[in-house]
């Protein structure tokens, strides 16, 4: 299956798993299994790259280049609310539209 923005725009090509935490259910992926031409990081979150902030941050932010514009997370450590891993990338269900 194929995971399409509200405005019709794909951004994933297959999912792992649901994930339902404390902060609702968010479909998982692998970097693979993103369409990397169509996301981008956004200017207010680059700071998230700088090296000062690597052993401080949760994720990174990276947001769909379309106007739907859904938030992508890359988890880079482990929380306590929800089974998210390390090194996979995380969008709110409900954000996607599947065919």
């Amino acid at each position: 299956m194929l995971g399409y923005t509200q405005s019709g725009t794909l951004i994933a090509t297959g999912s792992v798993r649901v994930v339902h935490g404390g902060r609702g259910s968010y479909a998982e992926f692998t970097r693979e299994q993103l369409v990397w031409e169509h996301l981008e990081i956004p200017a207010d979150q680059e700071w998230r790259l700088e090296e000062q902030w690597a052993s401080r941050i949760f994720y990174l932010e990276y947001r769909s280049r379309d106007d739907a514009y859904v938030k992508v997370y890359e988890q880079l450590r482990v929380v306590g609310y929800a089974d998210y891993r390390v090194g996979f990338f995380y969008i709110a269900e409900g954000e996607l539209k599947w065919r």
